[in-house]
């Protein structure tokens, strides 16, 4: 009887202060294991969905500028030119299609100057009349970018956050009916690109930082054959 007392009461003992503490410590490491696991896909996910924005855009651009030259007459095409010599602003005509643009800006709903932000980057407009390589689509400075008198189908080609970086279309040889069309866009704020000379930056590729999920970069080149003469 007294030997059945001392096992039950042996078996009635609790865990000690050092098993406690280990057990917690134990506890504590695979919580911060998880934290960690759940941290980077959590990045990667973000990582990814910044990546596919960045392409989907390019090749969006690429698709509608291939499109108009396809479909534009021989005559009907105005390379890009700054609308004055005082501006950034740059102007390209392909058929009835204006496209204003602007590089290296990134879009911004309420844009700072001092950190290359701006409302707008490229914003494309149907002209009912001639297209004048030499003027810019209404308000492109300022939010409230708009149909003038002359045009409808205003639409903004850059997402939020997101800059033009290269945008060019030229013929591939005088005359021919084959043109190359090379587009660029960035996403991400100024700091997550390297720093080439003063204010100047490399939008081309991203900074390897911790923020470097939230920058991305994408470039296309395509030839394409204008179908109408």
């Amino acid at each position: 009887m007294t030997k059945m007392r001392r096992v039950q009461k042996k078996s009635a003992r609790g865990f000690t202060i050092v098993e406690l503490m280990i057990a917690m410590m134990v506890f504590s490491g695979v919580l911060t294991l998880m934290t960690a696991g759940v941290l980077y896909f959590t990045r990667m996910y973000y990582k990814g969905i910044t990546l596919s924005s960045t392409q989907n855009t390019t090749r969006q651009i690429i698709d509608n500028i291939s499109q108009a030259l396809q479909f534009s007459g021989s005559d009907s095409f105005k390379s890009a030119q700054n609308v004055d010599d005082d501006s950034d602003i740059q102007v390209m005509c392909i058929g009835d299609k204006r496209y204003s643009f602007i590089l290296n800006k990134q879009v911004k709903d309420s844009p700072d100057a001092s950190k290359n932000q701006a409302y707008h980057a490229l914003v494309m407009d149907t002209i009912g009349s001639s297209c004048d390589n030499t003027e810019a689509v209404n308000g492109f400075e300022s939010k409230a970018v708009g149909a003038g008198a002359y045009n409808t189908a205003v639409t903004e080609l850059v997402g939020e956050n997101m800059r033009l970086t290269a945008l060019s279309v030229a013929p591939v040889l005088p005359g021919s009916p084959f043109y190359k069309i090379t587009v660029g866009v960035a996403y991400g704020d100024d700091d997550l690109f390297p720093v080439l000379s003063g204010d100047s930056r490399d939008y081309s590729r991203c900074v390897l930082s911790a923020g470097s999920q939230f920058c991305a970069t994408s470039k296309l080149v395509t030839t394409v054959e204008r179908r109408l003469n």
